[in-house]
């Protein structure tokens, strides 16, 4: 059967880069009976620190139910650095346009800083890439969660 999902609360956690987490980072995971996303602090000073003493007693709460009732949450892992990377290398080694000075221009700007190329292509090449990017990480997710025993229905 499947799971009601918010596709952008989903994207936004599973879609999220890892290299920008550290152990003061909340933990993602997605209730396998809701279709919810929770974020959770592995901390919950880190919450209060991060959003207010009001979110830091509701992180406990949140963490002390996903700790009760492990099989019901499933972690999003989030990507990898090198991911996200690579969805840009195959952007630009791509047929993403006919116009061959386009391609050309997208690839030559290319360099290990996605926020570097970002800021030397114009905003359709970007436009472009954002579509594409979101079109991989959508199918990224839906294997990740095929894999897991959930079939999204995303809204």
């Amino acid at each position: 059967m499947p799971l009601v999902i918010d596709k952008a609360q989903f994207m936004q956690a599973f879609g999220r880069d890892l290299y920008h987490d550290d152990e003061s980072s909340p933990l993602t995971y997605l209730d396998r009976k809701t279709g919810d996303v929770i974020w959770v602090f592995q901390n919950d000073e880190d919450a209060e620190l991060e959003y207010g003493p009001l979110v830091g007693r509701d992180n406990e709460a949140v963490r002390r139910r996903v700790a009760a009732e492990p099989e019901r949450y499933l972690l999003l892992p989030g990507l990898e650095h090198g991911e996200h990377h690579q969805i840009l290398k195959d952007f630009v080694n791509s047929d993403w346009t006919e116009d061959e000075e386009e391609r050309k221009a997208a690839k030559h700007h290319y360099f290990p800083s996605i926020g570097g190329w970002k800021n030397s292509v114009d905003g359709r090449t970007w436009n472009a890439f954002l579509d594409v990017r979101d079109r991989q990480t959508t199918l990224k997710a839906e294997e990740f969660l095929r894999q897991n025993g959930i079939e999204p229905d995303w809204w």
